[in-house]
């Protein structure tokens, strides 16, 4: 008898806070049929903090990423967030080795190149699609 899986555990990243893009994210993925998730991340309150600098930053990422499966990051360039996405890539891939899943919504064409570099795969804003990479990107671990 074959085991269910338990959910996917998914670092979001800290892109997803810009405009309503974290909630329809959720609106999206929980329209879709046998996909269970649950999201990581550090709390928007934090990521707009000034407290968290440099190797304080950086742990706070580790410390919600260790358990995840993969990552999500809405395509965009943020500039007032970049510090926080080039440590959450670095983590990501360096400490953890997980997939990040850049997913471009219609409003949101652009990737930076360090996104575009670090992406596993680039998804458009399609739960099939989004669900479909996690799955694959995920098939090992």
């Amino acid at each position: 008898m074959a085991q269910e899986r338990q959910p996917y555990k998914l670092y979001m990243s800290c892109s997803w806070y810009f405009d309503s893009a974290y909630n329809d994210l959720h609106t999206l993925l929980e329209q879709a049929d046998n996909f269970s998730y649950q999201i990581e991340g550090v709390a928007l309150q934090l990521a707009r903090s000034t407290v968290y600098q440099g190797r304080q930053r950086y742990e706070l990422i580790r410390e919600q990423m260790k358990e995840c499966d993969a990552m999500l990051l809405l395509a965009g360039v943020y500039p007032s967030f970049f510090d926080w996405i080039s440590k959450e890539i670095v983590a990501c891939k360096n400490e953890y080795q997980l997939p990040i899943i850049a997913v471009m919504r219609d409003d949101h064409r652009i990737l930076s190149p360090v996104v575009r570099q670090a992406a596993d795969q680039i998804i458009d804003w399609n739960a099939t699609r989004i669900i479909t990479a996690i799955q694959q990107l995920t098939a090992s671990t």
